[in-house]
């Protein structure tokens, strides 16, 4: 881990590095052909202006150690000027996650929220924070492109990526606690992966979350790392609940925000002719004769699969997929329903399919080995 993290904090040191990781992206993503060279770097191409681009990150200068302590002052004194206006947490948690802002739009936000409210030395202490705050990001700015392209090929185009990795370095930027002793590449690492990470979660949802939830889930992220730096351990629900002002009931929902939507079509076995979960419901568009025969044996199917369950997980099945009644429970429903969380019901929703899966594995063995005791028998 100690040498993952120091080979992050030195990668692109040099232009040449970076150069040398960034123009394969480029070949990978734009490729030329002779006859195209010319056309593909006019002016305005999406090929000329994104490597332009990276290459202007490469004139920002690396700062050393005291460099980066001294830009931390200055940001500490400039949100110590924000604690003290008592800037609405939550407005500006919202209108980030509402507009989503440019730094420069933020910037000019808060003056305004603020405008009046300051004497000159504490607004040239602000000021002085968000130009400290700039160039301690822009003389990261590769450190976020390095993360990005590692993350390059899931459906999300690598632009996007370096936008989610500027936004997790402008927030390790003003969280930033030069006191701590270690190099503000090794701190701004977890945020940039986290935004990104965040970023890619998102894309591949399959239901969008309103903009307080993923508000919620942000802050989340972010007490959870403090707590986690600040214990040496992974923080319990009861901690996490303190440290939040909340319910533990409510920390259990926001985790389950982050809990995937689970596929009708997700395969109860290995192998492209494996089952499916939906395979265990009837079809209400079939034919009344097929219908009559599905019930039958799909009536039996799952009675015999269920069977093998413990009680409380065989009701979250019936009662999440309709399997008795034909309508589909939500999380929430099926929680107030047995009087625990909803988080708990997904988690055994999740258990009893894994379940579900092994019995069908074992099935299919069965029925694979019966042939071969035939033909040994004969």
């Amino acid at each position: 881990m100690i040498k993952e993290r120091r080979r992050m904090e030195t990668e692109f040191s040099s232009e040449t590095e970076y150069f040398g990781s960034v123009d394969p992206y480029l070949k990978d993503t734009y490729p030329l052909d002779d006859t195209e060279l010319v056309e593909s770097y006019a002016p305005g191409s999406d090929r000329s202006a994104l490597k332009t681009w990276l290459r202007s990150v490469a004139g920002h200068r690396l700062l050393n150690r005291e460099e980066e302590v001294e830009l931390g002052k200055r940001i500490e004194a400039g949100n110590m000027v924000l604690d003290a206006l008592k800037l609405d947490k939550d407005a500006t948690f919202t209108y980030i996650a509402d507009n989503s802002p440019t730094y420069q739009q933020f910037r000019e936000w808060v003056l305004e929220q603020i405008d009046g409210s300051l004497d000159a030395e504490a607004f040239a202490k602000l000021n002085a924070a968000m130009d400290a705050r700039d160039e301690l990001v822009e003389a990261n700015l590769r450190l976020v492109i390095s993360i990005a392209i590692k993350f390059q090929g899931r459906n999300v185009p690598l632009e996007d990526l370096i936008q989610e990795g500027n936004l997790g370095l402008i927030r390790a930027a003003d969280k930033f606690d030069y006191r701590k002793g270690f190099k503000f590449s090794t701190y701004a690492i977890w945020w940039i992966k986290q935004a990104i990470m965040r970023s890619l979660e998102n894309f591949s949802r399959s239901i969008r979350l309103p903009s307080y939830i993923v508000t919620k889930m942000n802050k989340f992220d972010s007490v959870y790392a403090t707590l986690c730096q600040k214990l040496q351990r992974e923080p319990t629900r009861e901690e996490m609940a303190e440290a939040l002002e909340v319910t533990v009931e409510q920390v259990d929902e926001i985790v389950a925000f982050n809990a995937d939507t689970m596929s009708m079509d997700m395969p109860l076995g290995p192998g492209r002719s494996s089952a499916t979960l939906g395979d265990l419901i009837e079809d209400p568009s079939a034919g009344e004769d097929a219908g009559q025969i599905s019930e039958m044996i799909n009536a039996d199917l799952v009675a015999e699969f269920l069977s093998k369950l413990p009680e409380r997980e065989q009701i979250v099945l019936k009662m999440r997929y309709g399997l008795e009644d034909g309508e589909r429970k939500t999380l929430r429903e099926i929680g107030d329903a047995l009087d625990v969380t909803r988080e708990r019901i997904r988690q055994l929703e999740i258990c009893a399919i894994a379940q579900l899966r092994t019995l069908y594995n074992e099935m299919g063995e069965l029925r694979s080995q019966q042939p071969r005791r035939n033909r040994s028998a004969a």
